[in-house]
């Protein structure tokens, strides 16, 4: 993994060369609504990207496209 937003709720993590057995039950995340989002001023382009990106750190479900 090279960033944090690779990883998904239910990854299991281990020690390379040890035998582990993957927890059951977890699926990967199905989105439900879809949004666009634009801001009023061009200029805060930027803050509203940076906003998104803290969103999707908090929310592993929320997918940006």
């Amino acid at each position: 993994m090279k960033s944090v937003k690779e990883a998904r709720i239910g990854d299991t993590f281990f020690k390379e060369g040890y035998e582990i057995e993957p927890e059951l039950g977890f699926e990967k995340a199905k989105p439900i609504v879809i949004s666009g989002l634009f801001p009023e001023d061009p200029v805060e382009f930027y803050e509203l990207h940076k906003a998104i990106e803290k969103l999707t750190l908090k929310d592993p479900a929320v997918q940006v496209e």
